[in-house]
């Protein structure tokens, strides 16, 4: 991915073939991706290896592009609504917080399309309707293959699928048919065992409830975790509100554990939904630390003190390490039911430790955290700002799907 770190990683690629012999640039000397794994986390299909290597043969802009013949079965379920393309690895990216708006000539020049109409659309209607569109390197089959492949993973049901669906599986091409008929035996397996979902019931009182406790005492992650969900339609709950006094040992091996128990333990004592998070920094001059035991960094380990005594003693221990002082923020977000059935989401934010505090806008190692190409700390940042960039915020945006599922937002 080319990344730029004023610009993001959105860039349009292309070759000009010129008779003249050029000097090569050279080779990009930093690496901006550091320990972020975002990406190969966020590719529903896995096609980002570790090595940061391409399997282009799972690569979902492979498959509804490029791809000519029928797409794998177990591969299908994973490209969810994408049609033409993905750019689901420049979403995740941290670096397009900093991108710039698109050039117009770039903004669509036709409508979205509605799937279950244009899986209908003869050859003249097809290229009528994608003249000079980029939609035409599919062609025709591979189009409404991808359509079919669309409206097999929706999930909000239409009863006029499958009657366009079938139709669909008389079309003069064989992708086009084998596709509508695994898309049509899906919607009619889901329709079929909704009614016998064991968890169906449990789904819909988690629903009516509408409320999400924030499971946490910290008022300073209260604070942003309201400000992060209050737009979600959701009803946030604290513990002070329903008078829950609840103390959990956070004594896991990992952030996922972590923020696992706490998250349980408040589901269970408050029967709601709960939410809680564990995070932590990480600075590579300390081999990551202080991490998971950032709240309770100290010469001995102990919990007392507060924030500006972490602070001195994370500066005391890198006063002798070479700077820059590369650090990232990880936030683990856990979403427990009150059966104890828990999911998770991730986020990281990249940056740096400086020796001076500045901001007064956060809390913890707020005001030595330094974004390098705003020149501002996390504790200089307005609210709108951390609320795009931080750790927290971004491990908010993942867990919205989560949430979506389990309140119908």
């Amino acid at each position: 991915m080319l990344i730029n770190p004023r610009a993001g990683s959105t860039f349009f690629l292309a070759e000009i073939l010129l008779g003249i012999q050029l000097e090569p640039d050279d080779p990009f000397p930093t690496d901006h991706c550091g320990a972020c794994t975002r990406c190969i986390t966020a590719c529903p299909t896995q096609c980002i290896l570790p090595n940061r290597s391409i399997d282009a043969r799972r690569c979902i802009s492979y498959l509804t592009i490029e791809l000519k013949d029928d797409i794998p079965e177990n591969l299908r379920p994973q490209i969810g609504n994408w049609i033409f393309g993905c750019d689901i690895c420049q979403q995740a990216c941290p670096w397009n917080r900093f991108s710039l708006p698109a050039d117009s000539a770039f903004e669509p020049k036709i409508p979205l399309p509605v799937l279950t109409s244009d899986l209908l659309l003869s050859s003249v209607e097809f290229n009528q309707r994608f003249k000079k569109s980029p939609i035409k390197r599919a062609k025709r089959r591979g189009y409404l293959r991808n359509l079919a492949v669309a409206i097999g993973n929706n999930e909000n049901e239409n009863e006029n699928d499958i009657p366009i669906l079938e139709k669909a599986m008389q079309d003069n091409e064989p992708t086009i048919r084998e596709h509508a008929k695994w898309a049509q035996e899906k919607r009619t397996a889901k329709k079929g065992t909704a009614d016998f979902s064991p968890h169906l019931l449990a789904q819909t009182e988690i629903r009516n409830l509408k409320k999400l406790l924030i499971a946490t005492n910290n008022k300073g992650k209260v604070k942003e975790l309201q400000d992060l969900l209050k737009d979600t339609g959701i009803e946030l709950v604290t513990p002070a509100d329903i008078n829950l006094i609840l103390e959990v040992e956070e004594d896991g091996k990992n952030y996922s554990e972590n923020a696992g128990k706490k998250a349980i333990a408040f589901a269970a004592a408050s029967g709601l939904v709960s939410l809680a998070d564990d995070s932590g920094l990480e600075v590579d001059a300390l081999g990551g630390a202080p991490g998971l035991y950032s709240a309770r960094y100290a010469p001995h380990g102990e919990k007392e003190g507060g924030d500006a005594d972490r602070r001195a003693f994370l500066l005391q221990n890198l006063q002798d390490k070479p700077r820059p002082w590369k650090a990232h923020f990880h936030a683990t977000i856990a979403i427990a039911t009150p059966s104890a059935e828990v999911e998770f989401a991730e986020g990281n934010c990249f940056g740096e430790i400086i020796p001076e505090e500045r901001g007064n806008n956060g809390f913890g190692y707020d005001p030595v955290f330094l974004f390098p190409e705003l020149n501002q700390t996390m504790a200089e940042l307005d609210m709108a700002r951390k609320n795009r960039l931080s750790h927290r915020a971004l491990a908010v945006m993942n867990a919205m799907p989560i949430l979506k599922k389990l309140f119908g937002v």
